[in-house]
């Protein structure tokens, strides 16, 4: 089963689309890929990263995420403090991470693919 979410353009709507994911986490809790698009090429939001990781809490089987240019920087803030035991948290089974070319995202991520490492549940990123 695979879901695509389309994002919004602000942190006000991430926070509503995790809170309606959390209303039909039974259902998302099967999903094994998941695309984050945002419909609007001017996105923008705050570093904040609580929203995006309350997003893909109920996506608990995503082998897979994808993840658009705009939406990538912020996806990125939010992996990047996720380290020690955390980094399993949140995407438990995540294998494959795949970037549209943006910024450092590379950079941004470093902890958060170095503390998969180490709890033995690698991911691998892709920038496609």
């Amino acid at each position: 089963m695979n879901v695509d979410v389309k994002v919004l353009s602000s942190e006000l709507w991430v926070s509503l689309v995790a809170w309606l994911c959390s209303m039909f986490s039974s259902l998302l809790s099967c999903v094994e890929r998941l695309d984050i698009r945002s419909r609007d090429t001017t996105f923008r939001c705050g570093v904040d990263a609580g929203p995006w990781l309350e997003l893909f809490h109920p996506f608990i089987a995503v082998q897979s995420l994808y993840v658009s240019k705009d939406v990538g920087p912020f996806v990125a803030v939010a992996l990047q403090g996720l380290t020690g035991d955390r980094a399993t948290g949140v995407l438990p089974v995540l294998r494959e991470l795949f970037f549209e070319p943006s910024g450092s995202l590379w950079e941004s991520i470093q902890s958060f693919m170095a503390a998969r490492q180490l709890l033995n549940r690698p991911v691998t990123v892709h920038y496609c």
